[in-house]
C-alpha cells in the first residue's frame, strides 16, 4: 500500500513536470516566432528607407540636370 501510494505521488509529480515543461516549450516557440516577425518587419522598414533615399537621390540629380 505504501509503495503504491509513493508510486502514485511520483507519477503525479512527473505528469505535472511534463505538462509544465510543455507549456514552457510552447512559450519559447511563441517568443521565437515573435522575434522572427519583428526581424522581418525591421528588414522591410530598412528596405523601404533605402528605396526612399534612392528616390530622393534621383530627384536631386534631376534637379541638378534642369539647372544646367
Amino acid at each position: 500500500l505504501y509503495r503504491r501510494d509513493t508510486l502514485l505521488k511520483a507519477w503525479c509529480i512527473l505528469s505535472r513536470l511534463k505538462s509544465h515543461q510543455e507549456e514552457e516549450e510552447e512559450e519559447e516557440e511563441e517568443e521565437e516566432e515573435e522575434e522572427e516577425e519583428e526581424e522581418e518587419e525591421e528588414e522591410e522598414e530598412e528596405e523601404e528607407e533605402e528605396e526612399e533615399e534612392e528616390e530622393e537621390g534621383e530627384e536631386e540629380e534631376e534637379g541638378e540636370e534642369e539647372e544646367d
